[in-house]
């Protein structure tokens, strides 16, 4: 391979430690910095559109005319290239340690230590040296390295520099620079003096000299830490998708992007890969970009308003009607798959999807999506229950269950009349979930609708409620339960209800209890009763005092000992042995 004639790095200004003595105008640095961002920032461009494409162009255009005005107001912009930096005049003005996106690494691996560009540089040299600069480089081409294209191309407005000891192969036999350049660098994870031949087993500084021996290790010699952290970089590289690829792109360009009409533009891009891979069920991906439209549009990010503006409508629109009805299909096959990405998703949508997603909500099939919906729901309708409400007579049970739970854990009190006639609901499944919303609810009307499921036609849902009520001894309860034991149907209910029942009684009544209860030991019930459902009455009621245990309860006890019926009488027995030793 031909050497390019570029002259080696003589210790120049630009390299040279900064001199405090020289200031360099504030105007001058800021116009330096604003050039490279604009440099970065369409290299990353020139990576997902043709050099024709109108986006990339624009970009290219804006570039051309940062150059133009610092070259014509500053005269020559010179860059020293160090391994992570680039610094101007003894001034960092861009720095990023990220081997795998650093424009100064990039260059310093391939032995550059200078770049200058001169007024007059036109658009045709810029695209040229992007195209090298985000150029994957060929490890298997010696000629297929920047400094050998930089050579090729001939620039007449940029000027560089090259490491003296990259200009000519070294009596070690290594060549001006590794052959593999910033490819080879990132996938090896050896040392570049390993290509040395067997023969060289002296010290490199017997042949390099100290100085240029300690260059090369500075430039080639990797510590394992860094090994290992190339080489996770390289399976992420390996394993990295495009999706994810683009969207960092997209992203880093949008953080930096200043023009409301280009900014404008890569949201709408934004929006465009969300169409897609919302339908395919991608919602990691879909989480990152409404992740990084509420990052920018925070107010702490001091974005102008029309920015934000826009940001806000990407968001609304990511939970408008026609997106959310797209996703019906996706969630009953595969959704599931991605639950924890789409709960997140959905969490970060704005109020307006509150609507579609109470629709969505009907046309799920698979019950672990309708539960996550349910929780997004909660969140969503907190401070909106009224779209909630409206769904409370819809003809499919499902539904108005998981109405009904979105609704209880919400926890309003405005809505506990709107579920009252749920009372009475046909199917069991919701009067159920009924149950629980209203034992969460700390109102005590929430308590009133509880006694009402007294008389529910399904034993399990009436234990539900007495539970409920027992656990917060809501003593507007005791009415209806002293109502419940002297009724002629409570007598055929099976005896582990009437237990529930009484021990309510006992819970809830406490001592004022007593009498009452004293009288059923004693007659066994009302005298309608026949002998075995007043005995079994009777034993409710010594569990019942057994539970209050004041001393006018065991005195009720004691009474019982002495009372005709054997099964009574050895009840109250074990219940006093029972209230002595939990008395100790």
């Amino acid at each position: 391979m031909d050497v390019p004639s570029a002259e080696p790095l003589k210790n120049t200004e630009p390299n040279s430690p900064r001199d405090p003595s020289i200031e360099v105008d504030k105007e001058e640095l800021k116009s330096v910095k604003e050039a490279l961002q604009q440099l970065t920032k369409t290299a990353k461009t020139l990576k997902i559109y043709l050099p024709n494409n109108p986006i990339y162009q624009k970009f290219l255009q804006e570039l051309q005319i940062r150059f133009d005005a610092h070259l014509r107001d500053f005269q020559d912009l010179r860059l020293a290239v160090k391994q992570y930096s680039l610094t101007y005049k003894g001034q960092i003005v861009y720095e990023n340690t990220n081997r795998l996106e650093s424009l100064a690494f990039k260059l310093y691996v391939d032995g550059i230590r200078e770049l200058t560009f001169g007024e007059g540089i036109d658009k045709d040299e810029i695209t040229s040296l992007l195209e090298i600069i985000g150029r994957e480089y060929d490890p298997n081409n010696p000629d297929d390295d920047m400094v050998t294209l930089l050579w090729e191309r001939n620039f007449a407005h940029i000027t560089y520099q090259v490491a003296s000891d990259f200009i000519k192969e070294t009596v070690t036999g290594l060549p001006y620079q590794s052959t593999e350049g910033f490819g080879g660098l990132i996938r090896t994870e050896q040392p570049a003096m390993k290509y040395a031949p067997a023969s060289a087993s002296k010290p490199l500084e017997e042949f390099l000299g100290p100085k240029m021996a300690e260059q090369a290790s500075q430039i080639f010699v990797l510590s394992e830490e860094e090994v290992a952290a190339i080489k996770q970089q390289i399976k992420l590289e390996e394993n990295s998708n495009p999706i994810s690829t683009l969207i960092g792109i997209l992203s880093a360009i949008l953080r930096i992007e200043k023009d409301d009409t280009a900014f404008s533009e890569m949201v709408d891009m934004f929006d465009n890969v969300l169409d897609t891979i919302m339908y395919r069920g991608d919602f990691s991906h879909s989480k990152r970009i409404l992740e990084l439209f509420h990052e920018l549009a925070d107010p702490g990010k001091n974005l102008p308003e029309s920015q934000r503006a826009r940001l806000v409508k990407s968001i609304d629109r990511a939970g408008d009607s026609e997106r959310i009805q797209g996703l019906d299909h996706i969630l009953n096959q595969s959704g599931a798959k991605e639950a924890d990405q789409l709960y997140d998703f959905w969490m970060l949508l704005n109020k307006n999807a509150l609507v579609p997603l109470i629709d969505l909500l009907g046309r799920l099939t698979e019950m672990k999506m309708r539960r996550i919906l349910c929780e997004v729901l909660i969140y969503l309708g907190e401070d909106e229950i009224d779209p909630l409400v409206q769904r409370l007579d819809d003809s499919r049970w499902y539904v108005v269950r998981n109405i009904v739970y979105i609704l209880g854990r919400i926890g309003q009190e405005s809505v506990i009349d709107k579920f009252r006639p749920l009372v009475t609901h046909k199917e069991s499944r919701v009067r159920k979930e009924l149950i629980h919303a209203l034992d969460g609810m700390k109102d005590n009307k929430a308590k009133d609708l509880l006694v009402e499921f007294l008389d529910d036609p399904e034993s399990s849902l009436r234990i539900l409620a007495i539970r409920s009520l027992t656990n917060h001894a809501y003593r507007g309860a005791l009415n209806k339960l002293e109502q419940l034991i002297e009724d002629r149907e409570f007598a055929v209910r099976e005896l582990f209800e009437k237990k529930e029942v009484f021990d309510a009684l006992g819970k809830i009544g406490g001592p004022s209890m007593v009498p009452k209860l004293q009288k059923l030991i004693r007659m066994g019930g009302a005298g309608w009763f026949k002998k075995s459902v007043k005995e079994e009455m009777g034993l409710c009621a010594v569990l019942a005092l057994k539970r209050i245990g004041t001393e006018d309860a065991i005195d009720a006890l004691k009474d019982g000992q002495s009372l005709s019926s054997k099964t009574i009488r050895e009840a109250c027995s074990k219940a006093l042995e029972e209230v002595s030793k939990s008395r100790g």
